[in-house]
């Protein structure tokens, strides 16, 4: 009895589809292709405006396709810069810069937002930055040299301190003030609650030491001068 051949469904049609559009992918933009890129929409959406004018009016005849020329990338943290060249004849754009710089005011290159904006969250978070690249690279996208995500932790983390600071002592100027609406002897002294707990359980030391058998301690401190009463 012959053999029947197998019908080929649709979606084997479209895997294959893909295959093939994968494979001349990599041949005309190389492996890197198929990464990951975190860049800002109206920085882009610039870029690739202003290529499609350019390329149109340098090369009118020609049908050859835009794409990153992600050999000559310069990365910038968790950003890049980009150049648009076309796959047939030799337009090469401008290298734009994918994302939001920061004002510094000072002289040199001015830094992407978006770093200084990560390590913000990253310093609310109990990861540190190999955790992060190790997330990132996980999700094939583009991570920062670790030197870079250091170096730009030790100012951003110097920032938020100084920030901090200010907010205290904002905070206890308006203490002492209400202090003194009210009449108090020594307006700088401000009333608070405080709370403590040790890195080891109570019952630890017994037989060994009547203290408390920690080498660490964290205390939680309340103020209930004002209605709000925050907590430090």
């Amino acid at each position: 009895m012959p053999k029947v051949p197998k019908r080929r469904h649709s979606h084997h049609l479209i895997e294959e589809d893909e295959r093939r559009a994968f494979v001349q992918a990599v041949n005309e933009c190389g492996p890197d292709f198929n990464s990951y890129r975190t860049v800002c929409v109206y920085k882009m959406k610039a870029m690739w405006n202003k290529a499609f004018r350019e390329h149109q009016q340098k090369s009118p005849a020609c049908e050859g396709k835009l794409s990153c020329d992600l050999e000559k990338e310069e990365k910038r943290g968790f950003s890049s810069r980009q150049t648009l060249i076309c796959t047939s004849c030799s337009y090469k754009s401008d290298k734009y810069s994918l994302y939001e710089e920061l004002e510094t005011g000072k002289p040199g290159r001015k830094p992407s937002k978006l770093d200084k904006a990560v390590h913000v969250g990253l310093s609310q978070t109990p990861i540190a930055s190999s955790s992060m690249s190790k997330i990132i690279l996980s999700g094939n996208m583009q991570a920062p040299a670790a030197s870079s995500l250091q170096r730009r932790a030790n100012k951003v983390l110097k920032n938020i301190v100084d920030v901090n600071k200010m907010d205290l002592r904002k905070r206890k100027n308006e203490i002492i003030e209400i202090n003194r609406l009210r009449g108090k002897e020594d307006p700088n002294t401000i009333s608070v609650q405080m709370d403590g707990m040790y890195n080891n359980p109570l019952y630890s030391g017994v037989g060994r030491t009547p203290f408390q058998l920690a080498t660490q301690t964290v205390h939680t401190t309340a103020e209930n001068i004002n209605k709000q009463t925050i907590i430090y």
